[in-house]
């Protein structure tokens, strides 16, 4: 599939739906929007962040990126650790240059280990965003 069919269904579906849709290697990743536990342990990495670095934000709705060694991919990655303002005026799929981190708070299942353990750990190497957060257990430790 190419990148653009794949913009034009990705817009289509969060419209209709509110799902979000991803693209690594070719094969799409569908699921629903982060709530609940993952909302509250993004919440605890951008309060951790602002503390430390005021310049930097932990963006956790912002666009969607260009992956890969060829930016074929797309990803929609829970959070991102940028200078804060970079992505203002990045549209829908931006370039991840400038990025620092992303982070991913999940669930464990085969979908999943294959997406967020395998290909995006990949897509995001090859795109040079050198920190990749990730957390299987929402929120549980921070509860207390």
């Amino acid at each position: 599939m190419s990148s653009e069919l794949f913009e034009r269904l990705a817009a289509q579906a969060f419209a209709a739906d509110r799902v979000r849709m991803e693209m690594f290697g070719g094969r799409v990743w569908v699921r629903r929007p982060v709530g609940g536990a993952r909302t509250g342990m993004l919440s605890w990495l951008v309060r951790g962040f602002l503390a430390r670095r005021t310049e930097l934000a932990l963006i956790t709705s912002g666009p969607g990126f260009k992956v890969g060694a060829r930016r074929e991919g797309r990803a929609r990655p829970d959070g991102v650790l940028a200078p804060a303002g970079y992505f203002d005026d990045a549209g829908v799929w931006a370039d991840p240059e400038g990025v620092l981190a992303v982070a991913e708070v999940t669930s464990w299942d085969a979908d999943t280990h294959a997406r967020d353990r395998v290909e995006k750990v990949a897509a995001y190497a090859e795109t040079g965003i050198d920190l990749y957060l990730l957390d299987t257990e929402p929120f549980k430790r921070f509860a207390r």
